[in-house]
């Protein structure tokens, strides 16, 4: 997610209020694809961006963009300071650890004074692959309030899904809707209401709990439905942009997973599969060790740490999150 403010960094500021306009994906939808690029350097990421509309409706001079990124977990950020070519920046950093990283922009004028900034949360590199973003920023003097107001949009392509390892459904989080059938049954729908997602059953109990996913699908912004390996998928995951959700949206039903370090397939006397750790099972239902052995591998791949559940027992819908 990208959230904007301004303000002051030092030297001379802008002298008025400040608050934040949110726009998500006005630049274009984004896609997650295999890669068969052969020149990509590990943990490559190519960062863009358009400043010309700052300068247009503000009249102050951009004269430098700094990007930072931070690693999730150890190890150290890395900053650049750009000057913008034509109202546009650019630059590619190569060697970042895999894993997930938070992005930081700021528009920097003259005398070192905070233009705007914004943040993409949770950017996914991973090793020999490329991210790509971009974003645009537009700043302007509210006309009634008088204060700087901030519109962030933006896009990216991140290459870091092998479809040949996963199978997941894409969806756009702004077209779900909740569609209850003639015969009483709550469903969860997507593609101008041709494609199903989830059924839920009938009654209120129903449609309180249809409600309820659909309240999670729509804050933390989920695009892709996972399994592993349908019909009947011993594990069901989902991804923001192709990374994990994260964060708390409040009144949930959420658990901590142990590390998968502590996670390992178990066998049960019908012949099925499950994950156990710490003293507990956590999911069930894979047809064979592999299958329970690659869920595992997709929980380590993105960083999950907790699983949450809509209206126990017998859930329809869990996803898990990353911290």
């Amino acid at each position: 997610m990208l959230v904007g403010s301004g303000g002051k960094r030092s030297g001379r500021g802008l002298g008025v209020g400040v608050f934040a306009a949110l726009v998500l994906g006005l630049t274009g939808c984004d896609s997650i694809t295999g890669t068969e690029d052969s020149v990509v350097e590990d943990g490559e990421v190519a960062l863009g961006m358009d400043v010309a509309p700052v300068e247009a409706e503000l009249g102050e001079s951009v004269e430098e963009v700094e990007l930072a990124l931070t690693p999730w977990g150890e190890g150290d950020s890395v900053v650049e300071t750009l000057t913008p070519d034509d109202g546009q920046v650019s630059t590619t950093i190569t060697g970042l650890a895999p894993g997930q990283w938070d992005v930081h922009v700021a528009l920097i004028g003259e005398d070192e004074a905070l233009l705007a900034e914004g943040s993409a949360e949770g950017v996914s590199i991973r090793s020999g692959e490329v991210t790509e973003l971009s974003f645009t920023l537009r700043i302007w003097i509210d006309p009634e309030t008088g204060t700087l107001a901030l519109q962030v949009n933006w896009s990216f392509e991140e290459r870091i899904y092998d479809p040949a390892v996963e199978d997941c459904v894409t969806f756009d989080p702004s077209d779900l809707e909740l569609d209850e059938t003639e015969g009483g049954t709550w469903q969860i729908l997507h593609s101008d209401g041709q494609g199903l997602m989830m059924t839920f059953g009938s009654g209120e109990g129903a449609e309180e709990e249809a409600r309820e996913a659909l309240r999670v699908m729509e804050s933390y912004q989920l695009t892709h439905m996972c399994f592993v390996d349908r019909p009947a998928a011993g594990l069901v995951y989902f991804l923001t942009h192709g990374v994990a959700p994260r964060g708390d949206i409040g009144d949930e039903d959420c658990t901590a997973v142990p590390p998968t370090s502590a996670l390992e397939a178990d066998e049960l006397s019908d012949g099925s599969w499950r994950i156990v750790g710490g003293d507990a099972s956590w999911f069930d239902g894979f047809d064979d060790k592999d299958e329970a052995e690659r869920a595992i591998g997709i929980i380590d791949k993105y960083q999950f740490n907790q699983v949450c559940y809509v209206e126990r027992p017998d859930a329809t819908m869990t996803y898990l999150k990353a911290p």
